[in-house]
């Protein structure tokens, strides 16, 4: 099972943090690459103030210094490090992606991939089409879990000449969602030649994974064998399927699979990413007050000069408003604290 032979998959964007870890052992230990080959950029991004690029800005590495412009060390955001869709191909010369998720997750319980692009690439629009897939949707042929799809289309204000064509299914906001967009079109508006799109050829679909389903699909990259392009069919074998219309059936979930999409598809299983629910405790609401109202806490009490009624007032109010999850936490603390009391 996986792609046809004329499809190629790959990693197309990753982004992942890491913490309590040097500058310098991240560069030589987990990407496994030379310090000296990293160039630093004269400001930060993303709330750090320094970065570093690599293979002239395929991949960044962004992180805060001090004043002696050395990394901080135990930083609380950590470094963060950015694989672009060409550092993606060219860290595949000198290394594997498989033994990235390994030396970014195993014994380190706080670090965390945050993006992660899947990409599928037909460079002859057998099945990933672009004109396909628009015509597919725009007839109402498909039955998906992403409730929206959107259509991009870019011209040229000077000659009118089309600059890009991309459909987004699902929220550019949201955790998953797919893109499609016409590769071809896109290098020839980059080297600024005359386009003729029908006559082009390559689709590329992407898959982005983000926050949760970032870390959910890393950690299942890490302990399944399964390559690039059988996990993005899989998950597109969840979220998506393109029918055949049946005009004396009106439940779509009826209608048969579209037989091109069977043929990309080609057998593949589903695969389903979903956050397993873990319960709270009072240590994890604890650390959840300390990151993200601390600072408003202490700025309110400063401000009052250190009076803290009005704070009792606030948790006596919020005592009507706990939920299960709260009460569990509760009960589980307090049963905790009896078993390690001694006499």
């Amino acid at each position: 099972m996986g792609l046809s032979d004329f499809l190629s998959a790959s990693f197309d964007w990753i982004e992942f943090t890491v913490f309590k870890e040097s500058l310098n052992n991240i560069i030589t230990n987990i990407l496994l690459l030379k310090e000296d080959d990293f160039e630093p950029l004269p400001r930060g991004r993303f709330g750090y103030n320094a970065q570093l690029k690599w293979a002239n800005g395929l991949v960044f590495i962004l992180y805060n210094s001090g004043l002696d412009g050395e990394a901080i060390k135990n930083d609380r955001n950590g470094i963060h490090v950015i694989f672009t869709g060409r550092g993606c191909r060219a860290f595949e010369y000198k290394g594997n992606f498989r033994e990235l998720f390994y030396l970014v997750l195993v014994g380190a319980k706080d670090n965390k991939f945050t993006r992660i692009d899947l990409a599928i690439d037909d460079k002859k629009d057998e099945i990933i089409n672009f004109n396909r897939f628009w015509d597919e949707l725009e007839a109402g042929n498909v039955s998906s879990k992403w409730k929206t799809w959107d259509l991009i289309l870019s011209r040229s204000l000077g000659d009118n000449y089309f600059k890009g064509r991309t459909l987004y299914l699902g929220k550019q906001t949201s955790d998953i969602f797919c893109r499609i967009y016409d590769k071809g079109l896109e290098r020839l508006a980059k080297n600024c030649v005359e386009i003729d799109f029908e006559k082009l050829e390559w689709t590329r679909l992407e898959i982005v994974f983000r926050r949760d389903r970032a870390k959910l699909l890393s950690r299942y990259f890490l302990e399944s064998e399964e390559g690039v392009g059988q996990v993005a069919l899989a998950v597109l074998n969840q979220y998506i399927r393109f029918l055949i219309p049946n005009p004396e059936n009106e439940r779509k979930r009826a209608w048969e699979t579209a037989e091109w999409w069977e043929v990309l598809l080609h057998n593949v299983g589903k695969l389903k990413l979903t956050k397993e629910t873990t319960e709270r405790t009072i240590e994890d609401f604890e650390q959840w007050v300390d990151k993200q109202i601390g600072p408003t806490l202490s700025a309110i009490i400063s401000a009052k000069d250190g009076e803290v009624d009005w704070l009792y007032k606030i948790i006596h109010k919020s005592s009507t408003r706990l939920k299960p999850k709260h009460r569990d936490a509760i009960n589980k603390y307090q049963i905790q604290n009896k078993k390690n009391i001694s006499f």
